[in-house]
């Protein structure tokens, strides 16, 4: 029977603030026949695990003293699992503790000093999106009781995570769609194209499994295929406004076709010591002044727009998924020794804000590399 882990970085211990929710909830039931132990005891669900095909991108290159390494590139969640299952509204009684206690520093003080109204805007990046509408009522409605139970704990449940953590892109699969073709689709969709397959090659035939509970109770499998880019490119995250306001159009579009983020993520690629490979890849082998003419005539003509910019409680962001990204350098190991005491030396959370099964299994592909 295959074992389903807990992230170790998601456990709770229960102490003080556990006796103040209980005492929170126990005012809520007093007069009536409802017992508070039967609400709050946790049955396992009796679900199929919830699969999910998801990218591991790794190129290679020099590090800044001319030593070889392996990039491996990850992506900040927009929000928490928590975060997503209390905002709207699904958090049943006896999930709600555990919920605030794995909130992120910047997720409970956006709830403590934030309206309803800011945060449910802030959350959904398109407000034509039926979810939008659909869920307002019930998440309206639970909305008071979570943030009253958090200026309750805040004090009591000390967080454990302080930024949301770094994933790699991942998603459900449709309906009779193979593996390797769900994970390539759901990394161009939640990258906003940022990820695209002719810059790269599958490297393994078979994905790496792993399998965990969340804490929402489920169990998860996820399959990650591992994709070997050509190079580091510049990738930036966008600004809300250009995703709902401009047209998100892939890299290497054409001089009408360019959109915002693209034409300042490649003036920018241009100071990094990455300029010629990016340059080469992306627009071609032209004079840099020629380029750059339609770029920044591109970016004139965006800022000149009429189009109205609404302010957010978060001004940048890739996708509804994920918010910003980067590329997490791994020496080259001369021995498995080497490597073991380098990896038994780091603690993935606080090095490079992975959770440890996100670790693992970059270890994972880097064990082909030393």
């Amino acid at each position: 029977m295959q074992q389903y882990h807990e992230d170790t970085e998601r456990s709770v211990n229960k102490g003080v603030g556990w006796d103040k929710f209980r005492k929170f909830l126990s005012e809520q039931y007093v007069n009536t026949n409802l017992d508070l132990d039967v609400i709050l005891k946790k049955v396992p669900l009796k679900r199929d695990p919830v699969i999910s095909y998801g990218l591991i991108e790794f190129t290679s290159r020099n590090n800044k003293d001319g030593d070889p390494c392996i990039l491996y590139h990850v992506y900040r969640r927009r929000n928490t699992m928590e975060y997503d299952i209390l905002i709207r509204g699904f958090a049943q009684k006896n999930q709600l503790y555990d919920l605030l206690c794995l909130l992120s520093r910047d997720e409970r003080d956006r709830i403590l000093h934030n309206s309803w109204e800011e945060l449910w805007d802030d959350y959904w990046i398109d407000h034509s999106s039926a979810s939008y509408t659909g869920l307002k009522a019930q998440s309206k409605r639970r909305f008071d009781e979570i943030k009253t139970l958090l200026q309750l704990l805040d004090n009591d449940i000390p967080c454990k995570i302080y930024k949301r953590p770094y994933i790699f892109p991942k998603g459900k699969p449709n309906k009779n769609e193979e593996g390797i073709s769900a994970a390539l689709r759901e990394a161009r969709e939640e990258t906003k194209g940022l990820f695209t397959e002719r810059d790269g090659y599958l490297y393994f035939n078979s994905p790496i499994i792993q399998y965990y509970t969340g804490s929402d109770g489920k169990q998860y499998i996820d399959y990650y295929y591992v994709w070997c880019s050509y190079s580091v490119y510049a990738s930036s995250s966008h600004k809300l406004y250009d995703i709902i306001s401009q047209p998100t159009l892939k890299r290497g579009s054409s001089e009408n076709e360019v959109d915002t983020q693209f034409a300042i993520d490649t003036l920018t690629a241009l100071d990094s010591e990455n300029r010629e490979d990016n340059e080469n890849k992306k627009v071609g082998k032209t004079n840099s002044n020629e380029t750059l003419e339609p770029l920044i005539r591109f970016i004139r003509d965006a800022n000149n727009s009429t189009t109205e910019k609404k302010d957010r409680l978060r001004n940048r962001t890739i996708s509804h998924e994920l918010e910003s990204d980067a590329w997490i350098e791994i020496p080259l190991f001369t021995s498995v020794r080497e490597k073991l005491e380098w990896s038994n030396s780091i603690d993935p959370y606080q090095e490079f804000g992975l959770f440890k099964r996100h670790f693992n299994a970059i270890m994972e592909i880097h064990d082909h590399f030393c």
